[in-house]
């Protein structure tokens, strides 16, 4: 899977100019900047999802409304509190952004500044209904979740999945990959 990954950003990196009609001329230092920003925020989006579950991203119809669709396709509904989520709680979102930005720098599309400016606008309104649904769907977990993990910002240090877990300093009911 990380060497799909990687053939792919390679390829998007050379024949990228010629598709989008831009060059790799201007201001090296940026668009190595760009550049760098979108290898990561692959890299990590990749690695959110798998945390996640790609059923769950593929079948991304089931995840809303609970219980409509996800147990017909055998799709687990979990609150995932591993890898990048111990870090954020959205860096899906996080890599979109990033994604955006970096292909801003990389371009020199500064439309594409305007572009991100709309997203995160939608993304605070989105957000909103997505985390009702998800404080219903979860509890209290949930909410200790939010109130541990950033949205947007990530945490320098991961957050321990069994203080998400835990009641009143009770054992944690969370398991490595559950």
């Amino acid at each position: 899977m990380w060497i799909g990954t990687a053939i792919v950003l390679a390829l998007l990196g050379l024949l990228g100019p010629r598709w989008l009609g831009w060059s790799w001329q201007g201001m090296a230092w940026l668009q190595a900047l760009g550049a760098g920003l979108l290898v990561v925020s692959v890299l990590i989006g990749v690695w959110a999802v798998g945390q996640m579950g790609w059923a769950r991203v593929l079948f991304a119809a089931a995840l809303f409304p609970p219980s409509q669709g996800a147990e017909e396709q055998n799709i687990p509904q979990r609150l995932v509190v591993v890898g990048p989520y111990r870090h954020v709680r959205n860096p899906l979102y996080d890599t979109d952004m990033t994604l955006l930005l970096g292909a801003a720098l990389l371009t020199r599309n500064w439309g594409l500044l305007l572009l991100l400016t709309a997203y995160i606008a939608q993304l605070v309104m989105q957000l909103r209904l997505e985390e009702r649904e998800l404080r219903s769907r979860f509890g209290e977990p949930y909410a200790r979740y939010c109130r541990l993990v950033p949205r947007f910002v990530p945490r320098l240090t991961p957050v321990d999945p069994a203080a998400i877990y835990a009641k009143d300093g009770s054992p944690a009911r969370f398991q490595h990959g559950d």
